[in-house]
């Protein structure tokens, strides 16, 4: 089974793995991307799932790596922040060191966010720079399928195997590229600026959405959506980087709702965006899958999906 597996896999075609749980899916899988490339990139939902994948990179007697969000690892991050919300140039911190892989995941994020701040290095940048020389690295969906966060990598996918956990999910992937605005956001926004103009600007569309119906949990598609005008989008826009600095500057970066409310308005620029009403928040998102799933439809990326449930 190993020998076909691998075959399938070597001669560009998709390995689809459907067996239960506890079955040794992960393992399998390592094993087929291992001997197809020598090395595999593993996709899953949670920070929570990389231990399985140490554990039996570990069995295996792989070097394994792992990267996680900025928020997780950043000394100075409440984190209850946004990836791009954190600015690494502006941070006296941002050098990278080598990354021993020696414990499971959880305890050395822990672990690196004190020494990274007691001995001067930054552990995100740190994290990713050494995970590109492991045999197998272990990240979450969104490194892969959000194509601004995958190019922030700069990894070279052609030298893996892909392997993607409860691949199942890849229906719904289009909810990792959503954008919401709610009128919580927007009054936490208010809070935070300090120009009268873009509070105006913020109040304003906080009447706005008050105006909406409510439309409990389904999405109810909003043809004229909120918008900003160029200069309005202008000045929010500098509020939300002189924010930006001034955590970087003073050591403590929380949660930025200038950006999230600079960021729905952004993405509506993107081609196959709409708006939908849903639970008191708008929402803006790319409906069809395939814009965040084409990324598996280059023919050079080997490619193994494995679930407990693959529809038939």
């Amino acid at each position: 089974m190993l020998d076909r597996a691998r075959q399938v896999v070597g001669s560009g075609k998709v390995l689809a793995l459907q067996a239960p749980t506890g079955s040794g899916k992960t393992i399998f899988a390592l094993l087929v991307a291992l001997n197809v490339t020598g090395k595999a990139l593993f996709l899953v939902r949670t920070h929570n799932q990389f231990y399985p994948v140490y554990r039996e990179s570990k069995r295996l007697g792989k070097s394994f790596g792992f990267v996680v969000g900025k928020p997780n690892v950043c000394p100075f991050s409440s984190g209850d922040v946004e990836s791009i919300d954190i600015d690494c140039r502006r941070c006296e911190i941002n050098l990278a060191t080598g990354v021993e892989f020696g414990e499971q995941p959880a305890s050395l994020v822990s672990k690196l966010r004190q020494e990274g701040l007691a001995n001067g290095f930054c552990p995100y940048h740190s994290l990713l720079f050494s995970s590109k020389s492991t045999e197998v690295v272990a990240m979450t969906y969104p490194y892969l399928f959000l194509p601004w966060l995958r190019e922030s990598l700069d990894f070279n996918l052609e030298e893996y195997v892909v392997i993607i956990d409860e691949a199942h999910n890849l229906d719904t992937i289009s909810d990792l590229g959503e954008r919401r605005l709610s009128r919580a956001t927007l009054s936490s926004a208010m809070s935070q600026a300090t120009s009268e103009l873009v509070r105006n600007i913020l109040s304003k569309l906080q009447h706005k959405l008050s105006a909406l119906p409510e439309v409990g949990e389904r999405y109810l598609l909003i043809n004229d959506p909120p918008t900003l005008e160029a200069d309005e989008l202008e000045l929010l826009q500098d509020e939300y980087e002189a924010l930006r600095a001034k955590m970087t500057e003073q050591r403590k970066i929380g949660r930025n709702h200038l950006g999230s409310v600079l960021r729905f308005f952004l993405s509506l620029r993107e081609p196959g965006r709409k708006v939908f009403l849903n639970g008191g928040s708008l929402v803006s998102k790319n409906p069809d899958p395939a814009f965040q799933l084409d990324v598996l439809n280059q023919k050079t990326l080997p490619l193994i999906l494995m679930s407990g449930t693959l529809p038939l």
